[in-house]
């Protein structure tokens, strides 16, 4: 089976066809997936897809500014970009599939799973967090660098909602954004802030006084 890659941009995903498998698919197997990150080692610059059920008709890249700003989650970044797929020929209609993604990382263990898509009690898209539920069966485990994504056909995290035999997906990892460095002061470096407060005082100080003499 051969795997079309399309090359990444450093420090992130852009838009495009990652992997195709040339037979239609690949049936309960791995796609790797090119992300080329800024901070990755050599040989650990691929992300990895395997399914349990079905197979993966395609497998994309999504850009993150081709997302909408509206409902998307405040102080959440997305390291890893978001990516789209389709799986196809589950073995029943409504039937389960469990996808591992393998990212080149570790999260940090506030990573959630979000997605921009359909859910069963909102048909139109918008943001939401797609977390393990125990009712559902449906959502995303976590742990380290591994993504497990349990799906049902036709349930939350399908986004066709429809029990049609097929898996569709939009979505990505994302993590609280780190806090704004605080800029640290040296005491030579607080002498000069206060002279310079000092000279500007001084200034005003000087202005005034010529102001009421006139």
């Amino acid at each position: 089976m051969s795997i079309d890659k399309t090359k990444l941009s450093s420090g992130g995903i852009k838009t495009g066809t990652i992997a195709v498998a040339s037979n239609g698919g690949a049936k309960n197997g791995t796609i790797r997936v090119e992300v080329k990150l800024d901070t990755a080692p050599p040989g650990e610059e691929f992300a990895t897809f395997e399914t349990t059920d079905g197979y993966f008709e395609r497998v994309e890249a999504v850009a993150e500014e081709t997302l909408p700003e509206e409902g998307k989650p405040s102080g959440v970044e997305f390291p890893h970009g978001f990516f789209s797929f389709t799986i196809k020929n589950l073995s029943s209609a409504g039937g389960n599939a469990t996808v591992k993604i393998v990212l080149p990382s570790d999260l940090p263990a506030e990573a959630e799973y979000w997605k921009y898509g359909r859910t069963p009690d909102n048909h139109t898209k918008h943001w939401y967090k797609f977390m393990y539920d125990e009712t559902t069966g449906t959502g995303a485990k976590i742990d380290g660098k591994e993504v497990t994504l349990h799906f049902v056909d036709g349930e939350r995290g399908d986004d066709d909602l429809g029990k049609d035999g097929k898996i569709e997906d939009p979505g990505g990892v994302g993590g609280p954004k780190p806090p704004m460095p605080v800029p640290e002061f040296t005491t030579t470096g607080l002498t000069a802030m206060i002279g310079l407060l000092a000279v500007v005082l001084a200034v005003r100080e000087g202005a005034t006084r010529r102001r009421k003499r006139n």
